[in-house]
């Protein structure tokens, strides 16, 4: 018999490859993997899968009178950091110690970190997202700082081999961090 006041409802089955991760779905829980709802309203939901391995999100369309399926992997990704200076960087207060290749294993899902450079004292926060199997790249662009630069008589201003100016150079923004300033002052030319 068809309950005609009823609106149609899907169908979702969610598997993963860790049986036992909590699903919630549009932040209610729903059970465990590996599960299926047969009354999930039509739309865009948002499901969770929560495990020891980490955290993973997806959006998952599911349509009236069908079956939507959602196979998640839970395994860790790969932070790496790049940056001109050396950075500590760290989670929830806790050092994490990169490899050769500035990288380490996070779980998967949202991360906040802290990088910083105590002797240059640069100091940042980011979110980050880390996904199963994947590198999530970061890229440390340091802080300019203001140099004044003077100099008698009038001379030229290099900066790491650039000319940046004569001096008097007053508030140059220069990127923090051990740099190489040249100021050169022009020849005299003597009488013969």
């Amino acid at each position: 018999m068809v309950d005609w006041k009823r609106p149609p409802a899907g169908r979702l089955t969610v598997t993963s490859i860790h049986e036992g991760a909590a699903i919630t779905i549009d932040g209610m829980k729903r059970g465990f993997t590996p599960l299926t709802l047969e009354d999930v309203p039509p739309g865009q939901h948002i499901i969770t899968l929560k495990h020891t391995t980490g955290l993973v999100q997806r959006t998952v369309k599911v349509k009236a009178n069908e079956t939507a399926t959602l196979d998640v992997t839970i395994y860790p990704g790969w932070l790496a950091l790049f940056a001109p200076i050396e950075i500590h960087v760290s989670r929830n207060g806790k050092a994490l110690r990169l490899n050769e290749q500035n990288q380490v294993m996070l779980s998967p899902g949202r991360h906040d970190i802290e990088l910083r450079n105590n002797g240059l004292g640069c100091r940042d926060s980011q979110v980050i997202e880390i996904r199963p199997g994947e590198v999530t790249a970061v890229n440390v662009t340091l802080p300019k700082t203001p140099v004044t630069i003077t100099a008698t008589p009038s001379s030229d201003v290099w900066l790491d081999g650039v000319k940046i100016g004569e001096t008097p150079l007053a508030d140059f923004p220069a990127a923090a961090g051990t740099r190489e300033i040249v100021v050169k002052t022009p020849r005299t030319a003597s009488a013969a």
